[in-house]
């Protein structure tokens, strides 16, 4: 019993090592993308379309969005709301302006009425890319 313990112990140790060194080094990737990312950021028209269409993925899958308000969508803004007053959770609000042959896309976060600068650019890098933090995996070496 007491070698069974021992070995237990010593699984667990091991694996909380590697997972921590090894999720460091990705994350810190990740944010190197992230703080490069702009905000307002530029995508060509014929892609836009694309963008957009992750714009609604990403509220459909919620990620870090915790909201209640009626979401509200239009041709060039998409707005969720914290129901009435957004000083108290997360709002979240998508922006799209033609501009010749580029569509230009503003992401805006707020959480407890504060703009959430790093969470617009990580959002913005997943409208830009589709890669979000949960596929840090697939990472490309040079983006």
């Amino acid at each position: 019993m007491k070698y069974l313990l021992l070995i237990l112990a010593v699984l667990m140790i091991g694996s909380l090592l590697v997972s921590t060194f090894t999720h460091k080094e990705k994350t810190q990737d990740f944010s190197i993308f992230i703080e490069s990312q702009l905000n307002p950021f530029k995508l060509p028209a014929d892609s836009s379309e694309v963008g957009w269409s992750r714009a609604n993925q990403f509220i459909n899958k919620r990620y870090r969005l915790i909201s209640g308000g009626t979401v509200e969508r239009n041709d060039s803004v998409i707005n969720v709301p914290y129901f009435n007053d957004f000083r108290k959770g997360n709002s979240l609000k998508f922006e799209r302006k033609i501009i010749g042959d580029s569509v230009i896309f503003t992401v805006s976060l707020w959480a407890s009425g504060k703009l959430q600068v790093k969470g617009a650019k990580e959002i913005a890098f997943y409208i830009r890319t589709g890669i979000d933090r949960y596929m840090e995996n697939k990472l490309p070496a040079q983006y």
